[in-house]
């Protein structure tokens, strides 16, 4: 019992001033011959730069927004309802057009790139939804699929340069 009164108290004996220095020196201070991983030497390594982080944030946000509408879009897709993948491709389209027309940091300049780039086939999954449901054309309703298909390819491009970034610059998602 005396310990863990004595370890209380002693807690609040040191100023708050310090405690980045403190938790530093705690997780790497107290092995001496292990270097730190990675991810805190890069964190630590690189610029503080609000930018990056804010994008990167709000870029995260976006992928979880893209991420549920594709799901939302599959379904429609597959039950072949023009009017409801119509909508779900306009809401994708809108997620895109809101995170391209965002500032970006030059160090996202790809990630931008890779994102307009699944607009290509957003268009291609209205197009041939249009031809599906016009002409009820089998050929033209498995492109539609096809298409839909390719979106997941750009998804996973996007995550994965995402994560990427995240890496590169020392950030936690």
């Amino acid at each position: 019992m005396f310990w863990l009164i004595f370890t209380i108290v002693g807690c609040g004996s040191e100023g708050a001033e310090d405690l980045d220095e403190d938790l530093a020196r705690m997780h790497y201070d107290t092995y001496r011959n292990v270097e730190p991983n990675e991810l805190y030497v890069r964190n630590q390594s690189s610029e503080a730069n609000e930018d990056i982080e804010r994008y990167s944030d709000y870029y995260g946000a976006f992928l979880d927004d893209y991420y549920d509408e594709l799901h939302t879009l599959y379904d429609h897709v597959d039950d072949v309802d023009e009017q409801s993948t119509k909508e779900s491709v306009e809401r994708m389209i809108d997620l895109v057009d809101e995170i391209s027309n965002r500032p970006t940091p030059p160090e996202y300049y790809d990630l931008r790139d890779v994102t307009l780039g699944s607009l290509v086939e957003l268009y291609r999954v209205q197009e041939y939804t249009n031809r599906c449901s016009d002409n009820g054309d089998q050929d033209d309703c498995d492109l539609m699929r096809i298409h839909a298909e390719n979106i997941t390819e750009y998804l996973r491009t996007m995550e994965y340069t995402y994560e990427a970034k995240l890496a590169d610059y020392g950030l936690v998602s």
